[in-house]
């Protein structure tokens, strides 16, 4: 099965003790998961 995994926010910052994402990071995640949705 091909798949993609994908999330915001920096892969330096991913899965640490205090991995964060910023604002702008969330807001340009939700615009791309809506693209997504809508072409779907």
């Amino acid at each position: 099965m091909q798949c993609i995994i994908w999330g915001p926010g920096h892969i330096n910052r991913a899965h640490r003790a205090n991995e964060w994402i910023g604002l702008d990071e969330l807001d340009r995640a939700e615009q791309f998961l809506r693209r997504i949705i809508q072409w779907a």
